[in-house]
């Protein structure tokens, strides 16, 4: 039986792997910064990665690591600092990468993101070729460490690279998250139009990340997960009106109105000096990102079985049990 090693264990994505590892009866420890949080896990490390020094027995009989611990993408304000995505993203990666090498675990599955590679509007749907570095720290910082475990896999460790599209859920944060609970509140409004975006569940992902760390031929390969759905804003937002049975009053806004908001404010920056940090929100709104995941499904045998409209009422619930 395989015996995995999951880090980042206590959160969203971590969560599902270990719900999901346990219903098959597999055999994991888990590592957070969490005492801890799931009930029948053979051993959980409570320990920081960032620490320069990883627990001595932290790798012993793990055949197979899946790292999902990492500093997640925030938006860009003049209050980031870059540092942080490259020490655990990037620097913490290779350590825990390097002590899986000496310890003798055979495949470091290192769940990395999309954003690993500049996206590409005029190639869509972005594949793995896809070469361009990123200018964020974020998406940098993951390319940076893609790029140092692929160097590593030259003594005899399997490195298998995963790229996840956005992920939804019960549980996800972030974008979704608010645009789901400003819906619930009343203020979010429709948007018409838009662009197009890529998307994953975290049971698909889950599913994907499980396949690929028992599917032979897949050493040194980088895979984008989708779940081959076209997102548009309008599809988004329509289907949390229906989850959340709200009908469809309020505000109505256009892509183009949003983008015109975005050149006054861009034009302000640049008479001004200053403006506000809205840029990013209505490009993450309006700009399309489509992904495929066509190498994947051509490589291992697993297939989406979920779109969005099938996870949101799981999400609503999450959403209204956490007192939203």
């Amino acid at each position: 039986m395989t015996s995995y090693l999951i880090t980042g264990s206590s959160g969203f994505i971590g969560r599902q792997l270990c719900a999901q590892l346990q219903q098959s009866n597999s055999k994991f420890a888990t590592v957070s910064r969490e005492a801890g949080f799931l009930q029948g896990v053979e051993q959980h490390w409570h320990t920081d990665l960032l620490a320069r020094t990883l627990p001595a027995r932290l790798l012993t009989g793990v055949d197979v690591v899946v790292h999902l611990a990492g500093l997640a993408h925030q938006p860009a304000t003049r209050h980031n600092i870059p540092q942080p995505y490259f020490d655990l993203n990037r620097d913490a990666t290779l350590r825990l990468a390097a002590a899986a090498d000496a310890a003798g675990v055979k495949k470091f599955l290192f769940v990395s993101s999309v954003k690993a590679a500049r996206y590409n509007p005029a190639h869509e749907p972005n594949d793995e070729t896809m070469g361009a570095l990123p200018v964020d720290p974020y998406g940098l910082s993951k390319r940076q460490a893609e790029h140092a475990l692929l160097d590593l896999s030259a003594t005899g460790m399997e490195i298998v690279i995963v790229r996840p599209s956005l992920v939804y859920g019960p549980g996800v944060k972030g974008n979704l998250y608010n645009m789901l609970r400003g819906i619930k509140s009343g203020w979010f409004p429709i948007i018409s139009g838009g662009g197009v975006r890529s998307m994953v569940s975290v049971d698909d992902l889950c599913a994907a990340l499980i396949s690929l760390s028992e599917a032979d031929s897949t050493a040194n390969e980088t895979f984008i997960v989708t779940d081959g759905e076209h997102y548009t804003i309008d599809r988004i937002g329509t289907a949390m009106r229906a989850a959340l049975a709200k009908r469809g009053g309020g505000l109505r806004l256009r892509d183009r109105d949003l983008r015109r908001v975005a050149a006054l404010n861009t034009g302000v920056r640049r008479r001004l000096g200053v403006a506000l940090p809205i840029n990013a929100v209505i490009a993450k709104l309006c700009d399309s990102e489509i992904y495929s995941s066509a190498h994947l499904q051509r490589t291992i045998k697993w297939r989406p079985q979920q779109t969005l409209e099938d996870q949101l009422p799981a999400m609503v619930l999450n959403l209204v049990a956490s007192g939203v």
